[in-house]
């Protein structure tokens, strides 16, 4: 029998680069994780499952249980989702809101992962690295094209929306770029790193030559403490955002 059609024989679903990352995402989903997001904004937080989620920036903190969430803001006083409106929100910088809206619209990373794999076409298996000492298999993941422009067609729309980019009369679509990453732990499978890449040029025309720029978006989740972190929710914001509190006895 020929090498490729034995290597063809005894390949399994299992051993796919992507069925491989899905796997490490599943079990870490279903574990508690400490984790860190590092973007515009170094977003830190834990999760609990089914839908326990902590997350920090600078001073600032949120914590949601499912669709409920409480913000506390900088002077200390924890608000509600819909408190974050209003003449008390327009008296901050730019910058605070700007964390302010991280933090309202953080979903948990793990779920932002799933939403990339499913932009993926196909994954190869890279050497062998470490996260952090920790020893891990490496994937490097391969967008497909039009789900990536699909994608990245809302976030242009979205940050447009918000006010943080202006219109581009332009997006050169021929110029999409984007990689994804994934390391998972070798001794118990656990999804430890994910790095996140993806450019595409956009220009606009208010002057005779053009003003070309680049969008660019790059994420990394790392993620640590799995089966082991807590949520270390204060117990009158667990009871806001309907999370059982132990009562002492």
């Amino acid at each position: 029998m020929k090498p490729a059609l034995l290597a063809l024989l005894l390949f399994t679903p299992q051993d796919d680069p992507v069925a491989v990352v899905r796997k490490a995402l599943a079990k870490t989903e279903s574990a508690s994780y400490s984790y860190t997001v590092s973007g515009r904004f170094d977003r830190t937080g834990e999760f609990v499952p089914p839908a326990i989620l902590t997350a920090r920036i600078g001073t600032l903190e949120a914590a949601r249980n499912g669709g409920n969430l409480i913000i506390k803001w900088p002077d200390g006083k924890w608000k509600t989702s819909a408190e974050l409106v209003g003449e008390e929100l327009d008296k901050r910088d730019q910058e605070t809101i700007d964390k302010l809206r991280t933090l309202q619209e953080g979903e948990a990373p793990h779920a932002r992962v799933r939403e990339l794999l499913d932009l993926v076409e196909k994954g190869t298996k890279g050497d062998d690295a470490d996260v952090d000492k920790t020893p891990c298999s490496v994937f490097a993941m391969k967008f497909s094209k039009e789900r990536l422009k699909l994608y990245l067609e809302k976030q242009i729309e979205t940050a447009v929306a918000r006010g943080s980019m202006r219109k581009p009369d332009v997006v050169k679509w021929s110029t999409l770029e984007g990689s994804l990453k994934v390391f998972v732990e070798k001794k118990e499978g656990w999804l430890a790193q994910v790095v996140d890449e993806r450019t595409v040029k956009i220009e606009y025309k208010q002057s005779a030559s053009g003003d070309q720029k680049v969008f660019e978006c790059r994420f990394v989740y790392d993620f640590n403490g799995w089966g082991k972190s807590t949520a270390g929710i204060p117990a009158e914001v667990k009871e806001k955002l309907g999370i059982p509190v132990e009562k002492k006895r």
